[in-house]
């Protein structure tokens, strides 16, 4: 084999086109495996249904140490808390009370509205379903003022 000015035979200078093609089809197996893995960027469902859960229990405990009625309201855009005062519902402000958007494709099948007494009991008692996608989750408000996530 004749040698070259840099001191190589011509097929030691570069790479052959099946050598490139096996490295290209392993970066994009190993990308791909990168994307499977990596968590939706929207959080779980569980996760959204146990932040209103964790938000609807200091509002409860709101409601006993206030001795006021506290209202969680849920609908399509998202959810809030009003506390009784001067015989009228008002808004609540400021954290952890201060109205809540649903996450990204996060939906609850009806409206709702959950009332917890000074005694810390809920009415009416309510099974909210949270939906995104095909998932389902449930949020279950108890008459003797229990909150729980099912599913």
């Amino acid at each position: 084999m004749p040698i070259s000015a840099a001191g190589c035979s011509p097929r030691e200078r570069g790479f052959t086109l099946v050598e490139l093609m096996v490295v290209l089809v392993i970066i994009g197996l190993m990308s791909a495996v990168v994307m499977f893995a990596l968590p939706d960027p929207r959080g779980t469902l569980r996760q959204e249904a146990v932040r209103l859960a964790a938000r609807a229990h200091a509002a409860r405990d709101m409601a006993i140490v206030s001795s006021r009625p506290v209202r969680l309201r849920l609908d399509a855009t998202g959810y809030a808390f009003d506390q009784r005062r001067s015989g009228a519902w008002a808004p609540i402000a400021g954290k952890p009370y201060a109205s809540q958007p649903w996450s990204a494709g996060v939906a609850v099948s009806a409206p709702a509205l959950v009332a917890f007494d000074p005694a810390g009991g809920a009415s009416p008692a309510t099974l909210v379903t949270i939906v995104r996608d095909n998932a389902r989750i449930n949020v279950r408000f108890a008459a003797d003022g229990a909150i729980d996530v099912e599913g």
